[in-house]
């Protein structure tokens, strides 16, 4: 908000009731913030479709075509995983959406020289209020006549408390412990110290990636082709093993007497033969 909004008001008088519309009129009120949230449809969203859950998918596909059915044994890990992740993050989002630093409901204003009780929402810019002892300060003022103790404990962790007088600023969401004021609110809404810590406390971080998820990546923005010719291979290799027959072109490297390898060394095998053919890596 602009400070140039702040004018100087009178501590007996307050705010005429045009002033007050005139403020309303602008959007200097004193609102509460809604810092941005996800909704739980999109954390299910997010934690489901991610870039690790579509490999193990496509793995569990290609071992499903193939026959391998014995072999997917590590989709309920994945399965579990990936609820663990949704639980956890529903419940901080439910933890945070609870967080409310500010409990001033209602407070004593001063309008054409009386005094009234509004809402705390309802308090415009350079309104007048007056603040007694175990009052919570809903918004930032600068006190204008008396003087006060401040515990400022919940903002900034120190327990002592603070004298304020006349030019001091008052913090929103700090409370008053002895003596009274009349102070005049310099930032109200967004604007206030309250609103900016409650959004910052609620702000959403970047998770913190593990390794695996951190290779994946790697293979996501680069990607290996001849990966993707040996996950070819395998496909392949499987297929044939699963109905049960041998290529010709690779049958004359086993022993006659040695039993048909298995689905598993056949894939190993052919890939190692593709290894073979390309060369070494680069």
């Amino acid at each position: 908000m602009d400070k140039s909004n702040v004018f100087e008001v009178n501590a007996e008088r307050g705010l005429s009731r045009e002033q007050v519309r005139k403020a309303r009129f602008s959007g200097q009120i004193n609102t509460s913030v809604k810092p941005p949230s996800k909704s739980i449809k999109k954390i299910i969203v997010t934690n489901t479709f991610t870039y690790f859950n579509f490999v193990f998918a496509v793995i569990a596909t290609l071992l499903c075509l193939v026959g391998s059915i014995r072999d997917i044994t590590f989709l309920p890990i994945i399965i579990a995983n990936t609820l663990i992740g949704i639980v956890q993050e529903i419940r901080a989002k439910l933890t945070l959406d609870r967080l409310n630093i500010l409990n001033a409901p209602s407070a004593s204003v001063v309008r054409d020289g009386v005094e009234k009780k509004v809402s705390a929402e309802w308090l415009v810019l350079n309104d007048v209020v007056i603040f007694r002892a175990g009052n919570q300060i809903p918004a930032d003022a600068k006190v204008l006549s008396g003087e006060v103790s401040v515990n400022e404990a919940l903002l900034t962790g120190e327990a002592d408390e603070i004298k304020k007088k006349p030019g001091d600023k008052l913090m929103s969401g700090s409370f008053i412990v002895s003596g009274e004021c009349r102070a005049q609110l310099i930032a109200v809404g967004a604007d206030s110290y309250i609103s900016q810590l409650t959004l910052q406390a609620k702000k959403i971080k970047v998770k913190e990636q593990s390794e695996i998820i951190r290779s994946l990546n790697r293979y996501r923005n680069y990607p290996n082709w001849r990966f993707l010719i040996r996950a070819a291979f395998l496909l392949r290799a499987g297929w044939r093993a699963s109905r049960g027959s041998v290529s010709g072109s690779s049958s004359h490297r086993h022993d006659s007497r040695r039993p048909l390898p298995t689905f598993q060394c056949r894939a190993c095998y052919l890939l190692d033969e593709a290894s073979a053919k390309e060369g070494p890596p680069s």
